[in-house]
């Protein structure tokens, strides 16, 4: 969606008045701000309209559910969540199958979704009086459900979600599909659980009461996501109801059955039972507010929680090396990390005890931890596991900052570790498990895992494809200049690599050559009009998504492909100056100018503050920093004889310059490269092409030279001989702010 266009469909009746619904949207926002996806009224009205912003926010037109998560990094995957009559404050955002804080709304009415002039809007939503808030970016899948998934089927959906679009680095640690896709046929199983049944203390049996409505196992599910039924051994005491809900009978013990029946793709799951009782005491719940994360700096802060019963409540932290709680419920942090309290109440001689509740919310900024894939490995083999940590606000890259340790560990498998060398043990088979975790500075502690598979057939091949280090592939801006993509890249076989790209909005980029020869290129030129780049659609950068494979061959199992995501942003100074850092010559040559300015009495901060100015030439060429970027150049090596403008000499009186720019469609902004041709017969006095008389005039058609520049020529207006001359000077001077 470049934001402009959207698309939409009628409101069906199943998402009318106030109903229940999970959503799942997996989106990547290329521009801040505009709602991804809208339900409700034409025309806007206030509390009529169910709007899903772009940071994560929940939009009533009236008093609105306020997250600060937004769909960047790419690609993001949210999940929203409410009952059936729920308020306005009751609407639950997850951000890659985590809990978000959102602030609620002070009003108090409900929303009332109507029946006619009602949409469906993705890519837009609808303001106060209709005006269009559109979304700019891409969205690669919606999921609607006119029901509020139970927690195992939405971790289904997002870990379906996930493992398709490439996200699955991004869900926690503890998330039941983070390590593999959830599978939808074949065999099941039952899991028990019962979260919404307290626990008699004095026998540790779950119980409810004579008192309560049916209910459910909150927490018991099939691994199919395929409905539960229930049996008991005592319908005296607790029966099955026409809903195939549990209801409270009289006191007493009793065993449930769970079952699952299978349909045409999965079998019969083995039926789990569970003991427990019915009191005779009155039932009692507890309320818990989502806690917001924290930094590691801020002050102590209360908690609010309550019970039904009115009786009070006792507050618990499950790890006091994180965070400390009182008895009134006021934490105080001790260090970064992720901290869980728990709520609980005991209950008296009228109530029994009420089902705890824990809320769990991290102390630090947050990152996310991601492996590169391993596949089939062989016996007595060597290799370096390589996990990736990121800042989860702006996506930076966190490996090898000072203050960041990373310590991998064997969870299980026939293998030892060293470091993130992992060996595999010289006889057996099975799986390895490996686990790191990632620490430091002012983030809370991030953790991932992978696996892979021990085979001794043939031995394992794995990819290391640089990221984010020096030599590695990092964001660029537009340039015609193609990046050497196949040095970046190559498996511990030597065999050669094959790059594709899975990822190419509004076709970008292109991909050339093979092996170690194969290059990236930019916008490239020369392509029919199915391959050309159409634009930033609005933005300022697009992101392509790069797969570096080996298919195996005699001897070698297939390596498991290592997917690579960048930027590629629109030509500017910060772009620029990013992008060259990760240039293996950068170093090398700051420490050349650094030499150079040490003569001129500059060293230390001023000189590395200088190395990325514009005014100077880091890399001693004769161009400066801006000529460079302004003409395609290579501010890392000497290029002027290629890069910089040229005289063209066509015998006919008339002086000719030539040289390459950005398109106007590119150069766009604050900082953007302002190109002026100007002519001169005292080199003192100068007339420039904006002068339509006496000003240089540009020849003939710009050509595309690709990566959003474009070659032109100009010429003098006047003959050297004209008006009794001798000498004609042209040049063109360029500059920005």
């Amino acid at each position: 969606f470049d934001g402009n266009d959207f698309l939409s469909a009628a409101l069906p009746s199943e998402l009318q008045g106030n109903p229940a619904m999970t959503i799942l949207i997996v989106a990547d926002s290329q521009f801040a701000g505009g709602r991804m996806f809208q339900l409700g009224s034409d025309a806007g009205a206030a509390n009529q309209i169910f709007g899903l912003h772009e940071s994560g926010s929940i939009l009533y037109n009236e008093g609105n559910q306020t997250a600060s998560q937004n769909f960047d990094p790419s690609p993001t995957l949210g999940a929203w969540r409410r009952i059936s009559g729920a308020t306005k404050a009751e609407t639950e955002f997850l951000r890659f199958g985590s809990l978000t804080h959102l602030i609620n709304p002070s009003t108090a009415s409900s929303l009332a979704l109507p029946s006619a002039t009602a949409s469906i809007l993705l890519g837009n939503g609808k303001k106060t009086g209709s005006a269009n808030d559109f979304f700019r970016g891409v969205i690669r899948e919606v999921l609607v459900f006119s029901n509020a998934l139970d927690n195992y089927n939405l971790q289904r959906m997002e870990g379906y979600l996930a493992h398709k679009w490439g996200a699955a680095g991004s869900l926690p640690s503890t998330h039941p599909f983070k390590s593999g896709a959830p599978t939808f046929g074949g065999t099941q199983s039952i899991t028990v659980g019962h979260t919404n049944l307290g626990t008699d203390s004095t026998d540790n049996l779950p119980f409810m009461s004579v008192f309560d409505s049916p209910f459910k196992l909150d927490g018991s599910y099939a691994s199919s996501g395929l409905p539960i039924t229930y049996e008991t051994n005592n319908s005296s005491i607790l029966t099955v109801d026409s809903q195939v809900l549990l209801k409270p009978v009289a006191e007493g013990r009793v065993r449930v059955t769970l079952k699952q029946a299978g349909n045409s793709h999965f079998s019969a799951a083995s039926s789990q039972t569970l003991n427990m009782k019915i009191l005779g005491k009155r039932s009692q719940s507890l309320t818990f507010a989502v806690i917001p994360n924290k930094d590691p700096n801020d002050a102590d802060f209360a908690l609010t929680a309550s019970s039904s019963s009115g009786l009070p409540v006792t507050f618990t932290s499950l790890d006091t090396s994180v965070a400390t709680v009182s008895s009134s419920g006021t934490v105080s942090i001790v260090a970064a990390g992720t901290a869980t309290i728990r709520v609980s109440q005991a209950g008296d001689a009228t109530y029994a005890p009420a089902a705890n509740i824990e809320r769990t919310f991290t102390i630090g900024d947050l990152m996310n931890v991601s492996f590169e894939p391993v596949g089939t490995m062989g016996n007595n083999q060597s290799l370096k596991v390589r996990a990736w940590a990121y800042d989860a606000s702006n996506g930076m890259l966190l490996n090898g900052k000072n203050g960041i340790t990373m310590t991998y560990t064997k969870e299980s498998g026939p293998a030892t570790i060293s470091g993130n060398t992992v060996t595999t043990n010289s006889t057996g088979s099975g799986d390895v498990v490996i686990k790191v975790t990632v620490s430091g500075l002012s983030y809370a502690p991030g953790t991932a895992m992978v696996t892979f598979t021990l085979d001794g057939s043939k031995q394992g091949q794995t990819i290391t494809f640089l990221r984010g280090e020096k030599g590695g592939l990092g964001n660029l801006q537009l340039s015609s200049r193609p990046i050497s993509l196949g040095k970046m890249a190559s498996a511990n076989s030597n065999l050669p690599i094959t790059f594709t790209l899975v990822n190419n909005p509004n076709k970008i980029a292109k991909i050339v050559g093979v092996g170690d020869k194969t290059q990236l290129l930019i916008a490239p030129k020369g392509v029919d009009s199915s391959e050309k780049f159409s634009g930033f659609g609005g933005g300022k950068e697009l992101t392509i998504k790069i797969r570096a494979s080996q298919g195996g061959a005699s001897g070698w199992h297939a390596a498991l492909s290592v997917d690579h995501e960048i930027k590629i942003k629109k030509p500017g100074k910060s772009a620029f100056y990013e992008a060259r850092k990760l240039d293996s010559r950068f170093d090398t040559k700051k420490a050349a100018f650094d030499t150079r300015m040490a003569r001129l009495g500059k060293s230390g901060d001023k000189a590395a503050y200088l190395f990325n100015r514009d005014d100077q030439d880091s890399d001693g060429d004769g161009m400066t920093n801006l000529e460079e970027r302004a003409f395609g150049g290579d501010s890392l090596m000497s290029d002027k004889r290629t890069s910089s403008p040229k005289a063209i000499r066509k015998g006919d009186g008339y002086e000719y310059i030539t040289f390459k720019r950005y398109q106007d469609s590119f150069n766009t902004g604050d900082d953007r490269i302002e190109y002026i041709v100007e002519t001169s017969r005292d080199l003192r006095t100068w007339t420039t092409d904006s002068d339509t008389t006496n000003g240089p005039l540009q020849v003939g058609n710009a050509v595309d030279v690709g990566g959003g520049m474009e070659k032109v020529v100009y010429r003098s207006r006047q003959k050297r001989s004209d008006n009794g001359g001798k000498q004609l000077y042209i040049r063109v001077r360029v500059k920005s702010k």
